[in-house]
């Protein structure tokens, strides 16, 4: 009986255990079928992206796609423009951001997305992304039953069309989830479109967009638009364009590091075109690329070389004339020159340029020289000699044999006006060129020392082929090719550079390349391959300097997101970081500015009037502001801690503006005036403000919690400059200040302290600036001096300039000063030059993360109307 009567106490909680586990059970279950179900039950991507785009992109995994762009100073570049601002911000902001590391992250972004960029008449370009959440799909199918009820600023829910709705600032963006699909667009249109699903690609088409591929991102476009922008829309190149097909994709395989970069497309050559359009041009396009025989000539001094290997120069003429400016009728001077030709060389031009001259055409610089080098093959040697005696006897082309450089006898020609003015067609001047015949082929060029160059070098065993530059930018290239381009960007720009900005930016960290067209099997492929080869030891951070329109004071203010500084006296610009995003507002009158402390990211703005506003972290008027104070300041104000402006005035006032628009004076009993910023400091809960009374009786006046403290007046026999310097130490305060001509003082509590004054050498205009435990002066010499509190003295003269308006600003312990020149200097505690300075810049610098790599980096204007940006190595 015990035995059954223990069974059945024990019996609750034994069926609570089982009750307990079947529920777990069977919620096992239910995830496990649901997620089973998602998994089955899907759809294809590519159904649901509309198919009219302009370029799409296809990855596997977004993680891998877009986490190594993330550090890449490709993107830097691109993006340091002010449409660009949100994209930047949020890149730089991920490259910092802890959740990189985060492997939950991870992996929900390895999912496979496939994107497209569609042109729109009104806004441009419109956007449509899908991506395949696959099993994980299990959480996104329950987004429009759970996120409805949640509150989420900016997104809304739509339960007629079963779509949310994600606003931010002027931005919308629409989203969609089908089975295991999230889609993304942005516009309501084409997210319809794509929700249809009913988009069909060929198999082919498939293959392209989404095929396996050794790079993370596959890249699709619309074949002649895509050629259209790698090729350029004006001259030989639009018609260029014309010739690729409409209908097909091309693929562009690229892959680009912060080392080198590759790109490779293959544009289908419409059928239409071969059969109808300009027979010349056709001629050409249908001509299969072959090896030039140039290349392998050029010597290892050569820097660049432009080689064209598409037909003879008849075959060129023809395909080519026709296309040339509009304004030029070029049959008629091809016409004219012929009949000047005849009469004077009793040659026609056919005879003078076709008859024996073979199809590789080439220019090219060498090292060191600025001068370039044409290069023209030579298909038949004895008809060159006959046509070139023709032209050294007649009366109107001079020859100069007379010139023997390095041992080598060189020619002169003196073109006639006629074929001078065939040649600028082609923007070509050459009225006075050098020539040398040299293993098939003609150079010209206007120096003698660069055909000596090119003759001597043709001897020699070094070869361009050889060189690790060229062969670091030919790995990847075909021996075959039509036109090809060796460019080193400081002495040569591709033309597929000269029309696109952005690229142009993009390709300044890849400075070495080459850049290869070639046409086969009624197809046209480019391929660029360049490589990172920049020797510049400056620091400057990718994407500036940036361009500034107005001239500035050099007076940069910075606080944790942004810096401020002022344009032409009236306007107050603003740069976010990293965003790089600009604001501005222009103000009628001249300005002064000074940002708020504690992160408020507000700026205080008093014009010459005496009129106070504020400006909110958009730029936009503080709806308590403006006040009218009616006094004019007589220097730039400063911000208290507590966020109060505090300015003097021409009245001898000195004005206290708080944040709720109220304000107050305090009268000054001036015999002078107020000409610069006073110093700020606390000790302990007290404010102290210091000024100096500029006169021949001068003194410094000090005023505590905004009142003054006469009995702590210090007078100054002795004309000077500024404010002086402030320094709250070990619940003691120090007063710093140096005369013009050179006698600095030293008080300590108001108590002149031992040694003091200390002479220094000089003259100065500026007053000390107080660092932790010294004080920094530098005197119109540009001498920058280090007075301790014991009176011990260091210098160091830094330049032949002037600093008759220098600049001292002490961050992290770091002096950073400038004179009155365009060149910046940094030095550490023992005055001792940092390495990548001096730098270029002028006034006070700020320390700001531009590039989201959590270093800071430093900013400074520039007296040439620009904002420098350096990374502090």
């Amino acid at each position: 009986m015990e035995n059954s009567e223990n069974i059945k106490k024990r019996n609750p909680f034994v069926v609570f255990l089982k009750v307990l586990l079947i529920i777990l059970a069977v919620l096992v279950l239910l995830v496990g079928g649901w997620i089973g179900f998602c998994f089955f039950n899907k759809t294809d991507s590519l159904k649901h992206l509309p198919d009219n785009f302009f370029i799409s992109v296809h990855a596997d995994s977004v993680w891998d796609a877009v986490e190594p762009v993330l550090d890449l100073q490709a993107a830097d570049l691109f993006l340091t423009n002010q449409e660009s601002a949100g994209t930047r911000k949020l890149l730089m902001e991920l490259r910092g951001s802890d959740l990189r590391n985060n492997k939950w992250i991870k992996l929900a972004a390895s999912r496979e997305v496939s994107g497209a960029i569609y042109n729109n008449d009104i806004n441009g370009f419109d956007f449509a992304a899908v991506v395949d959440f696959k099993w994980l799909s299990a959480v996104t199918r329950l987004a429009p039953v759970i996120l409805p009820h949640i509150n989420i600023k900016g997104l809304e829910y739509n339960p007629k069309s079963l779509f949310f709705e994600y606003t931010n600032k002027d931005s919308k963006y629409f989203i969609k989830t089908k089975k295991n699909l999230v889609i993304v667009a942005s516009n309501e249109f084409l997210l319809a479109q794509a929700a249809k699903g009913n988009t069909q690609y060929s198999e082919a088409n498939r293959q392209i967009m989404t095929g396996k591929s050794h790079i993370p991102i596959r890249i699709t476009a619309n074949s002649k638009k895509l050629a259209a922008l790698a090729l350029g829309t004006e001259g030989i190149s639009a018609e260029l364009t014309k010739y690729i097909s409409s209908t097909d994709l091309t693929s562009l395989d690229l892959s680009i590091t912060n080392e080198n970069i590759n790109v490779k497309a293959n544009f289908p050559l419409s059928k239409e075109m071969l059969e109808n359009g300009d027979k010349s041009l056709t001629s050409l396009i249908t001509n299969k690329s072959s090896v030039p025989a140039f290349i392998s000539r050029l010597d290892s001094a050569v820097q660049y070389y432009t080689l064209l290997n598409a037909g003879t120069l008849e075959e060129l003429k023809n395909a080519v004339f026709p296309l040339l400016d509009s304004n030029i009728d070029t049959k008629a001077l091809w016409d004219k020159s012929n009949s000047l030709c005849k009469s004077f060389l009793s040659l026609t031009l056919e005879e003078l340029l076709f008859s024996w001259t073979g199809k590789e055409f080439a220019v090219f610089g060498l090292e060191n020289k600025n001068d370039p080098v044409f290069a023209i093959q030579i298909n038949d040697e004895n008809q060159r000699q006959y046509v070139f005696d023709k032209l050294v006897s007649s009366i109107i082309i001079k020859d100069n044999s007379s010139l023997i450089l390095d041992g080598i006898r060189l020619s002169r020609l003196e073109l006639p006006k006629f074929l001078q003015d065939l040649l600028a067609l082609f923007k070509l001047s050459l009225p006075y060129p050098y020539f040398a015949i040299r293993d098939g082929f003609i150079y010209f060029s206007e120096s003698a020392e660069n055909l000596s160059a090119v003759y001597m070098g043709l001897k020699k065993d070094g070869r361009l082929t050889q060189t690790e530059n060229w062969k670091a930018v030919s790995s990847n290239q075909s021996a075959f090719n039509t036109l090809s381009l060796y460019y080193n960007l400081e002495r040569s720009i591709p033309f597929f550079l000269r029309q696109n900005a952005s690229l142009s930016n993009i390709l300044e960290l890849y400075s070495l390349g080459r850049f290869d067209l070639r046409f086969n099997d009624s197809t046209l492929e480019i391929q660029l391959q360049a490589i990172s080869n920049s020797e510049s030891t400056t620091n400057v951070v990718r994407g500036f300097p940036m361009e500034l329109t107005g001239r500035n004071d050099g007076k940069l203010y910075g606080t944790e997101k942004s810096i401020f500084w002022v344009e032409n006296g009236k306007t107050a610009i603003k740069l976010d970081y990293p965003s790089t995003k600009m604001y501005q507002k222009t103000f009628n009158d001249k300005i002064y500015i000074v940002p708020h402390k504690n992160g408020s990211e507000k700026l205080w703005i008093v014009n010459d009037l005496g009129d106070v506003f504020v400006l909110d972290k958009d730029f936009q008027m503080d709806s308590v502001f403006p006040i009218y104070t009616g006094e004019k300041p007589c220097a730039n104000p400063v911000c208290a801690k507590d966020n109060t402006l505090i300015f003097t005035t021409e009245s001898k006032n000195l004005v206290f503006v708080n944040t709720d628009g109220s304000f107050e004076k305090l009268e000054l009993p001036l015999s002078g005036g107020i000409k610069a910023p006073v110093s700020i400091e606390y000790l302990g809960d007290d404010e102290i403000l210091a000024m100096y009374d500029k006169s021949f009786l001068g003194k410094i006046l000090t005023v505590k919690n905004r009142a003054l403290v006469p009995e702590e007046d210090l007078n100054l026999m002795e004309i000077s400059f500024g404010s002086p310097a402030l320094k709250a130490l070990d619940g003691d305060l120090y007063k710093a200040f140096i005369t013009q001509r050179g006698n600095f003082y030293l008080w300590k509590n108001n108590e002149l302290m031992e040694n003091f004054p200390v002479k220094i050498d000089g003259v100065f205009n500026e007053n000390a600036v107080a660092a932790d435990d010294c004080f920094y002066v530098m005197s119109n010499d540009c001498t920058l001096s280090k007075i301790s509190l014991d009176g011990q003295l260091l210098s160091v003269k830094f330049s032949y300039t002037t600093a008759e308006n220098p600049f001292i600003r002490i961050i992290d312990d770091i002096i950073y000063a400038c004179g009155d020149g365009n060149t910046l200097y940094a030095f550490n505690e023992n005055l001792e030059l940092l390495p990548d300075f001096p730098v270029a810049g002028w006034g006070f610098p700020v320390l700001g993360d531009v590039n989201g790599d959590n270093k800071k980096d430093l900013f400074v204007l520039s007296i040439d109307k620009k904002l420098n940006v350096y990374d502090l190595k």
